[in-house]
């Protein structure tokens, strides 16, 4: 909650360059009478209270590729409003997120200990797994040798996390901003390609990326970024989507060898087949690579020529 208050009461002071997001700064946390930004009433229960975002509502997959535009543009403007906040640095409210070298070493215990002798029925995708290993960590990496800054980000970017005007469509505000935290801008983008490109939903197999939502995707929201991204962080882009592809798959493999003891399911090898969906899209993404590293390098390009 200091961290949502610190956000929150930044963006604030920023009404007037919401250009995008018109109503991000209507998003604040309302004090209680004595100041705190929470309640914890006679039960021990935590209670707090926003204001109410009119005349919009949110959808739980996209749709289009003006949809995939939106909220890579709605992202992107949320990264510029967070850009210059000032310190103290936020809390980190859930540590290694997307430490992609962690996720493998939680996955490593998860298959030795094989809890629910699941294995056996995931055979092909924990060599997918494997077979993915020793690339995962190259973000993190670069991070640690500071080729790519630590940034705030929202580290949960999907479009259900974004309020839609209902009569126009357009993005009015980015919600749920209990994850943002210290991170880099490319985890938001990754989980942006994962989510708004994908053409199936994460529990539905045969999952692919369609390239023409990408594009509208990078444009969105490079629209806002390109001007505080460093050339690095906008090459790496495409391999961001990659990347937490990968991330997310094995998050559902591990849950899936563990016993189902993190992610809520509602049937049997649930996690199993969210894990096959991003798999199957970590393999379109691989197959269609190059042509995502050309569409970015030609949006930003373009960008640059304005």
């Amino acid at each position: 909650m200091e961290n949502v208050a610190r956000v929150t009461a930044h963006v604030q002071s920023k009404a007037a360059k919401c250009q995008v997001l018109e109503r991000q700064s209507n998003l604040h946390v309302i004090s209680t009478y004595d100041g705190n930004a929470y309640y914890r009433d006679s039960d021990r229960e935590y209670w707090r209270l926003w204001p109410h975002i009119e005349n919009a509502t949110t959808i739980d997959t996209v749709q289009s590729a003006k949809q995939a535009y939106i909220a890579g543009s709605a992202f992107g403007a949320f990264q510029v409003l967070m850009h210059d906040l000032p310190a103290p640095r936020l809390l980190e409210t859930i540590p290694n997120f997307h430490n992609t070298i962690e996720r493998f070493a939680q996955f490593s215990t998860s298959l030795s200990e094989d809890t629910g002798d699941r294995a056996k029925r995931c055979a092909p995708e924990i060599e997918i797994a494997l077979v993915n290993e020793a690339n995962a960590g190259v973000l993190n990496r670069m991070h640690e040798s500071g080729e790519l800054p630590e940034r705030v980000v929202h580290n949960d970017a999907k479009i259900n996390n974004v309020m839609l005007d209902d009569a126009t469509g357009e993005a009015v505000c980015v919600i749920d901003l209990d994850t943002v935290m210290p991170g880099l801008a490319l985890f938001d983008f990754g989980d942006l390609v994962r989510t708004a490109t994908a053409s199936a939903a994460e529990d539905q197999d045969g999952a692919t990326i369609q390239l023409t939502w990408y594009a509208q995707l990078v444009d969105g929201y490079l629209k806002h970024t390109a001007s505080f991204l460093n050339e690095a962080e906008v090459e790496l882009l495409p391999l961001a989507g990659r990347i937490i592809t990968l991330e997310t798959g094995l998050r559902f493999l591990t849950d899936y060898l563990s016993g189902d003891t993190y992610f809520k399911t509602d049937r049997a090898d649930h996690n199993l087949t969210r894990c096959r969906s991003q798999f199957s899209l970590l393999a379109s993404i691989d197959q269609q690579f190059s042509q995502m590293q050309e569409i970015t390098a030609a949006a930003y390009a373009k960008l640059n020529e304005q």
